[in-house]
């Protein structure tokens, strides 16, 4: 059986059609995507005066009790103070799920001081006791976190 060209070139055409209206509907297979975010930065203080860099982790849990549910965002504070949260491991600074949030900050222990006191009062490393809660709204939000030692 002697296919002719003007078959196998319509045969061509379609398979060529076809995969331009298949490609877009595969995708890269990236997993399931999170609910909408906003980012998040902001100021952490103790007493007024800014944290040092590395001193804190920042975590804040989403609030399952107000309606807000997913993958926790976290940071760490800079030279100033500052940090900035993630919920995606691959995205730095992408932000935190919009939403109502507890918030958690513990302090990352100095190796060159491994015996120095804890600067950060304990209730603030759980969001049960720390008392810090937080609305994340969609685009930018600078919210700062003034935390007190007694």
């Amino acid at each position: 059986m002697a296919f002719r060209l003007s078959t196998v070139r319509r045969l061509f055409g379609s398979f060529a059609l076809l995969a331009l209206l298949v490609a877009p509907l595969v995708g890269c297979g990236g997993g399931p995507s999170l609910p909408p975010r906003g980012k998040v930065k902001g100021l952490v203080t103790l007493d007024g005066k800014p944290l040092k860099k590395g001193q804190a982790h920042v975590v804040f849990v989403p609030d399952a009790g107000k309606g807000t549910s997913g993958p926790p965002a976290v940071g760490v504070t800079d030279d100033e103070g500052r940090y900035s949260l993630s919920t995606d491991r691959e995205t730095e600074g992408d932000g935190a799920l919009v939403g109502f949030h507890r918030v958690r900050i513990s302090e990352v222990p100095n190796p060159e001081k491994p015996d120095a006191p804890p600067t950060l009062p304990a209730k603030y490393a759980d969001e049960a006791t720390a008392n810090l809660t937080v609305e994340v709204k969609p685009g930018d939000n600078d919210i700062p976190l003034e935390l007190k030692s007694r």
